[in-house]
């Protein structure tokens, strides 16, 4: 098992030497006030990834958000999500991508207990090359599988504006 082990991670390194790595994400912030109260939702998504060659890239999101009601925190989020993009077409400076991913999550809303959910499933996307180093990144939408707890999952496909995620990303 050792030896199993220790020749997954050689290959793993030999496969990474290559690969160029980038960084980047995306940071939100959303207020929504009606005429009782003020929401006020920040998301901080950072990313780090390996280009392994054309058509695909390995990396993740290590994310944070945090909501608001009426100057009071409600909710905090931390997100960890590794996935494997896979880039479907290209043309010129525009390249059309989508992320198989596994989402951990870890929530606690106000005074309640702290609540681990998770999902995997396909984020569809656009990067558009500024440079040989700089990309800007849209993703939008899910297609997969979501578990709450113990009683409440979903599944399916979700378009909708509050899917919209947009992020730059540098390459070194």
């Amino acid at each position: 098992m050792k030896k199993l082990l220790l020749l997954f991670i050689f290959a793993c390194m030999i496969a990474l030497a290559d690969a160029q790595v980038y960084v980047g994400g995306s940071v939100s912030v959303w207020v929504d006030e009606n005429k009782k109260t003020e929401t006020t939702t920040l998301d901080f998504l950072p990313e780090v990834g390996f280009v392994l060659s054309d058509r695909w890239s390995l990396g993740t999101v290590l994310g944070y958000t945090q909501k608001e009601v009426d100057g009071t925190s409600t909710n905090k989020t931390f997100e960890f999500a590794p996935y494997a993009r896979f880039s479907f077409y290209r043309f010129d400076l525009v390249r059309l991508f989508v992320d198989a991913n596994f989402s951990l999550y870890s929530s606690k809303a106000g005074k309640a207990d702290r609540q681990t959910t998770y999902g995997v499933g396909l984020k569809p996307g656009v990067a558009l090359d500024l440079s040989d180093r700089i990309s800007l990144v849209a993703k939008y939408g899910f297609f997969g599988y979501r578990q709450y707890d113990d009683d409440h999952d979903a599944f399916g496909f979700n378009i909708n504006g509050n899917g919209l995620s947009l992020g730059m990303f540098y390459t070194f």
